[in-house]
């Protein structure tokens, strides 16, 4: 394992507020993809 995540939650009826993906960059190789996160922040819910 090389320590990646192959799923990341941003929002759930537990969480007291929401992660909002601001930045991010998709990369694909052949048949993998990884989206690359820059930047986060948390938001109320609405």
């Amino acid at each position: 394992e090389g320590g990646e995540y192959e799923t990341f939650v941003i929002d759930a009826p537990i969480f007291k507020k929401k992660l909002v993906i601001e930045k991010s960059r998709k990369i694909v190789e052949n048949l993998n993809g990884t989206l690359w996160i820059d930047s986060v922040a948390l938001k109320d819910k609405s």
